[in-house]
This record gives C-alpha cells, structure tokens and sequence, in this order.
C-alpha cells in the first residue's frame, strides 16, 4: 500500500502555494469554482463564513481546525461581495465513498482501481472501500507535522476516520 502512503503524504505538502494548498487540499474546492473565481484568498473566505458544525462533534472537529488553517494562514479580504459559499462537510449518500472522495480527497477514478469495483458502483460500494480505509487511518496515525494548526487538521481527519470505522463499520 505505498501508493497510499505517498499519496496521504502529498496531500499534506503545501505546494505549489500554500493559499492553493488551503483550497484545494484543506477545503476540497471543487477546481472548476476555484478557477473562475479572480481571487483565491477571497473565495477562502467566503468558504470560512460557510463552515458550520454538525450534530456530529467530529465532523464538527474538522470543520473547526479548517477555520483555524484558513484564519493562520489566509489574510483576511475585505470585499463588498459577503455571501458565503458552502462546501461538503457533511456526509452526503455512502459514508465511507464521502470519506474516501471528501475527507481523503481520493478521486472516483483511484477508488475504483483501489476497490476493485466498476467506476459505475463507486458512489455505492458497500463494503469495498473499508479496508482501504482501514489502512489510511493506519497511515495517517503516524504522520506527525511540526506545525501544529496543519496537525491539528490532519488529526481531526484521523480521529474522524476512527470514529467512523468504530461506531458505523465495526472495524477497530
């Protein structure tokens, strides 16, 4: 599983810009919105404004440390423009495919090579991508980053996967 592990560990690296990093990695701003949109910085932001909790207090969790990535490193714009632009923190269809596709940013097209499945069944695969799961939560417990906002981040996804492979899978 090292393609797993280079590709958890890429997603952690802030390049090619950190403000593009935060956008594209922490937030999961599909790239169609991100390159219509003039300013980045400005978009970032309206998605901060966007984030809410949820009555799970681990998605909750991860929501929050996305703000704090966004408030560390994004300057703050002023703009007349102030609607907020929500995006997918919460889980939508097959919790696991949402986890896969919206917490570890796999794409449809890796899932189903990964799980074995028919790019037709990959927002529906039952049991396929558990296991995959299972070993990017074993990954990712042993990533340890030096800055701590980023970590906090990082860890929010982890204990959210744990949580999740727990209470609805039964697999810890």
């Amino acid at each position: 599983m090292s393609y797993l592990r280079t590709k958890l560990w890429q997603d952690l690296s802030p390049e090619p810009s950190r403000i593009q990093w935060i956008a594209r990695k922490v937030l999961n701003i599909p790239p169609a919105i991100i390159d219509v949109h003039p300013d980045l910085r400005s978009l970032i932001w309206r998605v901060y404004f966007g984030l809410h909790s949820h009555e799970n207090k681990y998605i909750t969790r991860w929501s929050a440390a996305r703000a704090d990535v966004i408030l560390k490193y994004v300057p703050m714009v002023q703009e007349d423009d102030d609607r907020t632009l929500e995006i997918a923190s919460n889980p939508q269809g097959d919790l696991s495919y949402w986890l896969m596709s919206e917490v570890l940013l796999f794409p449809d097209l890796e899932l189903s090579a990964l799980a074995g499945i028919d790019i037709e069944d990959i927002e529906d695969p039952g049991y396929a991508l558990v296991p995959i799961i299972k070993s990017c939560r074993y990954i990712l417990r042993d990533i340890k980053l030096r800055d701590p906002v980023i970590q906090n981040w990082h860890r929010s996804r982890h204990v959210m996967l744990r949580y999740f492979l727990d209470a609805v899978f039964h697999e810890i």
